[in-house]
This record gives C-alpha cells, structure tokens and sequence, in this order.
C-alpha cells in the first residue's frame, strides 16, 4: 500500500540519505548484497530487483531506482544530447513498470540510477530525474543533475533540487543532516565519467 505523498517523500529523503552514508563507506561503489539487502530505519528495504531493472516498492507512487547495464537484455544508451535513453521495459509503454516510471516524469520524482559497469558493481547516482519520452522509439530520458535544467525551466529544476536534494550553493560545500550531500553527488558523477 502507497504511503501518502509526504509519507514518501520523507521515506525517499531517508533512504537517499542512508544510501549516500553507504556509498561513502565504500568509495563510490556498491555491490549487488548491499542493494538487497539495503535497510531504513531497521526495515529491509531493497534498492534493486533481482530480475528487472525498475525497482518499484509498493510504498511509493513513482519508481525508487533504475539500473542501466552496457550488457544488459534493453538497448539503453546515451542521447546525441548527452542523457541517458531508458528502455521501456518489455517494450510496452503502458505496461508494468513503466507506469511508476512515467509517474516519476510527471511529477518530478527524483529517482537513483544505478550505472552497471560489470557483474556485481553498481555505481549509484542520486537524484536523476526522468525527463522526457521517446514514446514511438520505446525510451525514457534520464538526467542527472544540471541537465534537468535543458528539459524544464531553470526556476523548476533548481525548485525540485531544493525540494529533494538540498543542493544549493550553500549547501554544496557542506553536508545538511538529512539532505543529500553535493559534493558526493558530483564525485559519484566523476567516477562515472572516469568509468564510461
């Protein structure tokens, strides 16, 4: 059963939160156990599903993750504009999954990409943000960070960053209790482009 809207939006910070403590523990990188296994406030909480790639919990109205592979069973791939092309899944728009997904796109959900680079390793990436759809070529755009602001207005990005990421000026030199750190966000984007 779906919480209500600022019952997830509080469990989504939490969780970010948690995550961005795991992912500095460990350098950047995480592995499949940890993601299963992934805990919030003492209840199991998995952050990635074994057989598909949209993690979709029953509590939250938008999904909570994606997981892009190189390798993987869907054609994802990066834009001529530099964002990421989401499959749908099961190459059916309305089916499934991809309901949440779309779901995240109209109310600007923010979401964690997870980049697999190989078997096991998951680089996570915080707060990207489903953009647009290719609807007639089965695909999802994905941004991450400041290219959110190329596919909406610059006050609406910079509003839904506030909301779910804490990140401003101020706040991208210091760590806010309960937001999400900046400065992790832009190394976790670094390795991923050291990776790519």
């Amino acid at each position: 059963m779906a919480l209500s809207a600022a019952e997830q939006g509080s469990l989504r910070l939490q969780i970010f939160s948690e995550l961005e403590a795991l992912i500095d523990a460990r350098g950047g990188f995480l592995v499949t156990a940890e993601l299963l296994n992934f805990e919030v406030n003492g209840r199991r909480m998995p952050l990635i599903d074994r057989a598909r790639g949209i993690r979709n919990p029953v509590e939250f109205d938008s999904t909570l993750s994606i997981v892009s592979a190189g390798d993987g069973p869907y054609s994802d791939h990066v834009g001529s504009d530099g964002l990421l092309r989401y499959a749908f899944q099961a190459k059916d728009p309305l089916a499934g999954d991809n309901r949440k997904l779309r779901n995240a796109m109209a109310t600007g959900t923010p979401l964690v990409l997870f980049e697999k680079p190989s078997a096991g390793i998951y680089i996570p990436i915080i707060g990207a943000r489903v953009v647009g759809e290719e609807f007639e070529s089965g695909y999802f755009v994905i941004a991450v960070d400041d290219a959110v602001g190329l596919h909406q207005g610059a006050e609406e990005a910079q509003r839904l960053n506030k909301r779910y990421a804490g990140c401003d000026e101020a706040s991208a030199s210091t760590s806010l209790p309960g937001k999400s750190d900046c400065r992790l966000r832009t190394r976790l984007r670094d390795l991923q482009a050291q990776t790519s």
